[in-house]
């Protein structure tokens, strides 16, 4: 069995063990991300159930009163992109739940999951991304502070000696058909998927496109308030949230990570 990627974004946020300042981040990020991403959004805290964002009781819910995980560890959870970001000391812990090999894996000629994550960083305000390998996150090596408590800076110098890759887009699209290895750890400084961002959006000028998220329809937009699927056809229909296929179905993806395990 391959591992899991784990996608790792920065901030500027470090003072974990101020509950209060814990709290102001995780909800004003996790508002930032539905303004922007017209996404569900909950926020969890680690043994905790979740909390739809719009029915708060703030002041009032077990989300944010005193308890012995300190510092506690908050969660936000997107409903169309079906991942969890964790706060850390200085990063956003990104879990998507899909393999590593399933970020150089494409679909329609797209990397799919590369793009839904940056989609999320571009959300952010923040301008690069590094993939890696689960266990280089949950299991640092002895010397290194566990992820709770590890900070971005450390965390970067330890991948950096296990080595770093630059995603590179026309190497990966040319070895589709091929089980290369897959390095551990990617950097990705998100111009390829500016690049890919701005060219659609040019394609649909009455539309802000919202994201490279895509499912078989096609991306999604928004006009007027309202969101609608942008369809590879041409044509522009009312967003459904009941249409919206998981990636990793798709049988040429699933196809492609057996094949390299």
């Amino acid at each position: 069995m391959g591992a899991d990627v784990t996608h790792i974004a920065k901030h500027k946020f470090k003072d974990l063990h101020d509950l209060t300042a814990s709290k102001k981040f995780v909800i004003n990020t996790a508002f930032l991300l539905k303004t922007q991403l017209h996404d569900d959004v909950c926020v969890r805290r680690k043994d905790v159930l979740w909390k739809d964002i719009e029915q708060f009781g703030w002041e009032k819910t077990l989300l944010f009163e005193p308890k012995d995980d300190y510092p506690p560890e908050f969660s936000i959870k997107l409903n169309r992109y079906d991942v969890e970001l964790v706060l850390r000391h200085g990063f956003w812990q990104i879990n998507s739940h899909y393999r590593l090999h399933s970020l150089v894996a494409t679909h329609k000629g797209c990397f799919w999951l590369r793009d839904m994550i940056s989609d999320i960083v571009r959300a952010l305000g923040e301008t690069e991304v590094w993939h890696a390998n689960e266990y280089l996150v949950e299991d640092i090596a002895d010397g290194f502070p566990e992820i709770e408590d590890i900070t971005f800076e450390q965390w970067l110098d330890f991948v950096q000696k296990e080595g770093v890759t630059e995603f590179d887009e026309s190497y990966w699209l040319a070895h589709q058909d091929s089980a290369v290895a897959v390095p551990s750890v990617f950097h990705d400084n998100l111009t390829a998927f500016n690049d890919h961002f701005n060219a659609i959006q040019t394609k649909w000028p009455a539309y802000q496109l919202v994201g490279l998220f895509r499912s078989e329809k096609g991306h999604i937009g928004i006009k007027n308030n309202q969101l609608y699927w942008l369809n590879d056809d041409g044509t522009a229909t009312p967003y459904d949230s009941a249409q919206v296929k998981n990636i990793d179905l798709y049988s040429d993806v699933e196809n492609y990570v057996n094949k390299v395990e």
